[in-house]
C-alpha cells in the first residue's frame, strides 16, 4: 500500500471514531432501551390493575411504551422517574405499563394511538385522560393531579345519578 493510501485510511479512520464517538451519547438517549421506571416496575397486568383499582377506588395510570421508540426512552428515563410522579403514583394510583409488543390488544381496546402515551383510568375502567408524548416530571405530575380531581368529579357526579344538581 502507497504512503497517500495509507494516509487516507488513517485519516478515514480518525475521522470515523471521532464522529461515532460524538454521536455514541445521541444513539445511546434515544435507541438504547431503558429499563422500566420504578413505579411501573412491579406493575400488574391491565385487568388485573383494574380489578385492583376498583377494590381500593383508585385510578389506574397506564403508560404505553414501545422498545422502538425513542420518545418513550427518554420518558421512561425522566419524567417517568421523577420522584414526586413515582410518589404520587405509589400513593393515589394502580401503575400499569404496557409495551407495544406484548400488550397490543387491551392498547388498541384504550384507544391509544400512539406513543409514548399515559393514560388515566377511572377505577370503573373509563378513560379519563390521555396525553401522548414525553412530559418532564413536574407536568406530568400537575396532569395526574387534575385528572385525578377530573375523575373524582366524574364518579360523584356518577354516584348522584341521573337528573342530579
Amino acid at each position: 500500500m502507497n504512503a497517500r493510501l495509507w494516509r487516507r485510511v488513517v485519516v478515514g479512520g480518525v475521522l470515523f471514531m471521532v464522529i461515532g464517538a460524538g454521536a455514541w451519547p445521541i444513539y445511546r438517549y434515544y435507541w438504547v432501551v431503558s429499563p422500566i421506571p420504578e413505579a411501573f416496575a412491579s406493575a400488574l397486568p391491565y385487568e388485573a390493575a383494574l380489578e385492583a383499582a376498583r377494590q381500593a377506588d383508585r385510578p389506574v395510570v397506564a403508560v404505553v411504551t414501545a422498545d422502538f421508540c425513542p420518545t418513550c426512552q427518554a420518558y421512561k428515563r425522566n419524567g417517568l422517574r421523577d420522584p414526586r410522579v413515582a410518589d404520587w403514583v405509589r400513593g393515589h394510583a394502580t401503575p400499569v405499563y404496557l409495551e407495544w409488543e406484548r400488550d397490543a390488544d387491551t392498547i388498541q381496546r384504550l384507544g391509544v394511538g400512539g406513543f409514548p402515551a399515559t393514560v388515566l383510568i377511572d377505577p370503573g375502567g373509563d378513560v379519563v385522560q390521555m396525553a401522548y408524548g414525553a412530559m418532564p416530571g413536574d407536568r406530568l405530575l400537575a396532569w395526574l393531579e387534575d385528572g385525578q380531581t377530573r375523575a373524582a368529579h366524574a364518579h360523584a357526579d356518577a354516584a348522584a345519578g341521573p337528573g342530579a344538581p
